[in-house]
Protein backbone atom coordinates (compact mmCIF):
# COMPACT_ATOMS: atom_id res chain seq x y z
CA UNK A 1 0.00 0.00 0.00
CA UNK A 2 1.32 3.17 -1.21
CA UNK A 3 1.15 6.12 1.33
CA UNK A 4 -0.44 9.18 0.20
CA UNK A 5 1.74 11.23 2.67
CA UNK A 6 3.98 13.79 0.28
CA UNK A 7 7.93 14.27 1.73
CA UNK A 8 8.67 18.43 1.92
CA UNK A 9 11.75 19.22 0.26
CA UNK A 10 13.53 21.29 1.79
CA UNK A 11 13.17 25.04 1.33
CA UNK A 12 16.23 26.61 -0.86
CA UNK A 13 17.48 30.24 0.46
CA UNK A 14 17.21 32.66 -2.04
CA UNK A 15 20.47 34.36 -3.97
CA UNK A 16 18.92 37.74 -1.82
CA UNK A 17 18.89 35.72 1.22
CA UNK A 18 22.17 34.43 0.90
CA UNK A 19 23.24 37.34 0.02
CA UNK A 20 22.47 39.32 3.28
CA UNK A 21 23.72 36.92 5.22
CA UNK A 22 26.75 37.00 3.38
CA UNK A 23 26.85 40.58 4.16
CA UNK A 24 25.84 41.09 7.30
CA UNK A 25 28.64 38.33 8.67
CA UNK A 26 31.12 39.82 6.65
CA UNK A 27 30.46 43.48 7.47
CA UNK A 28 30.96 42.16 11.32
CA UNK A 29 34.25 40.64 9.98
CA UNK A 30 36.26 42.69 7.85
CA UNK A 31 37.07 45.94 8.81
CA UNK A 32 40.61 46.29 7.09
CA UNK A 33 41.65 44.39 4.57
CA UNK A 34 44.40 42.27 5.90
CA UNK A 35 40.54 40.59 7.18
CA UNK A 36 39.17 39.14 4.09
CA UNK A 37 41.13 35.74 3.58
CA UNK A 38 39.80 35.16 7.78
CA UNK A 39 36.21 36.32 6.99
CA UNK A 40 36.12 33.83 3.63
CA UNK A 41 37.33 31.08 5.62
CA UNK A 42 35.08 32.05 8.77
CA UNK A 43 31.84 31.73 5.88
CA UNK A 44 32.86 28.79 3.76
CA UNK A 45 35.32 26.44 5.04
CA UNK A 46 34.69 23.26 7.29
CA UNK A 47 36.29 20.71 8.78
CA UNK A 48 36.38 17.17 8.25
CA UNK A 49 39.46 14.08 9.92
CA UNK A 50 39.41 16.94 12.62
CA UNK A 51 41.28 19.28 10.24
CA UNK A 52 39.89 22.25 7.97
CA UNK A 53 38.77 20.83 4.93
CA UNK A 54 41.51 22.71 2.51
CA UNK A 55 41.16 19.45 0.12
CA UNK A 56 39.51 16.49 -0.91
CA UNK A 57 38.86 14.64 2.28
CA UNK A 58 41.02 11.22 1.82
CA UNK A 59 43.80 13.58 1.32
CA UNK A 60 43.56 14.79 4.37
CA UNK A 61 44.00 11.80 6.68
CA UNK A 62 47.61 11.59 6.75
CA UNK A 63 50.62 12.84 4.94
CA UNK A 64 51.71 16.33 3.27
CA UNK A 65 47.74 17.65 3.20
CA UNK A 66 46.82 17.09 6.80
CA UNK A 67 50.21 18.84 7.72
CA UNK A 68 49.12 21.39 5.49
CA UNK A 69 45.50 21.43 6.76
CA UNK A 70 47.26 21.63 10.11
CA UNK A 71 49.03 24.70 9.26
CA UNK A 72 46.32 26.72 8.29
CA UNK A 73 44.37 25.91 11.54
CA UNK A 74 47.09 27.26 13.17
CA UNK A 75 47.07 30.74 10.18
CA UNK A 76 43.53 30.98 11.40
CA UNK A 77 44.40 30.72 15.39
CA UNK A 78 46.48 33.69 15.02
CA UNK A 79 44.53 35.50 13.28
CA UNK A 80 41.35 35.13 14.92
CA UNK A 81 43.17 35.53 18.50
CA UNK A 82 42.22 31.38 19.75
CA UNK A 83 43.42 28.02 20.34
CA UNK A 84 44.03 26.35 17.31
CA UNK A 85 41.03 24.13 19.17
CA UNK A 86 38.61 26.74 19.05
CA UNK A 87 39.12 27.39 15.02
CA UNK A 88 36.35 24.89 13.81
CA UNK A 89 33.79 26.13 16.20
CA UNK A 90 34.36 29.68 14.39
CA UNK A 91 33.98 28.42 10.69
CA UNK A 92 31.86 27.43 8.38
CA UNK A 93 29.07 30.10 9.09
CA UNK A 94 27.58 29.98 5.95
CA UNK A 95 26.06 26.43 7.05
CA UNK A 96 25.32 26.55 10.38
CA UNK A 97 23.72 29.92 10.59
CA UNK A 98 20.69 28.99 10.48
CA UNK A 99 19.86 29.67 6.07
CA UNK A 100 20.41 25.79 5.57
CA UNK A 101 18.81 23.22 7.26
CA UNK A 102 21.20 20.70 9.18
CA UNK A 103 22.79 18.14 6.35
CA UNK A 104 22.47 20.26 3.43
CA UNK A 105 24.56 19.02 1.03
CA UNK A 106 27.16 22.43 0.39
CA UNK A 107 28.65 22.48 -2.45
CA UNK A 108 25.77 24.28 -4.40
CA UNK A 109 25.58 26.70 -1.27
CA UNK A 110 29.07 27.74 -0.78
CA UNK A 111 29.20 28.65 -4.49
CA UNK A 112 26.49 30.75 -4.07
CA UNK A 113 28.09 32.72 -1.01
CA UNK A 114 31.46 32.69 -2.57
CA UNK A 115 29.82 34.35 -5.73
CA UNK A 116 27.99 37.06 -2.92
CA UNK A 117 31.25 37.24 -1.05
CA UNK A 118 33.01 38.32 -4.05
CA UNK A 119 30.08 41.05 -5.39
CA UNK A 120 30.12 42.48 -1.59
CA UNK A 121 33.84 42.64 -1.35
CA UNK A 122 33.86 44.80 -4.71
CA UNK A 123 31.56 46.51 -3.77
CA UNK A 124 33.05 47.74 -0.86
CA UNK A 125 35.95 47.81 -2.22
CA UNK A 126 34.38 50.84 -4.47
CA UNK A 127 35.60 48.97 -7.62
CA UNK A 128 32.81 48.71 -9.12
CA UNK A 129 28.76 49.34 -8.54
CA UNK A 130 26.74 46.49 -9.30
Amino acid sequence: MQSNRRTESPVVPTREEIMKLVSRLLNCWIAVPDDIWVALYRLLLDYAHGVPRITDSNRRKTGVWRRRALEVERLLAAAMSCEPAGVSGRLDNLMTDGLYPPKTQRMNPVGIAFACAVVWLLQRLSLIHI
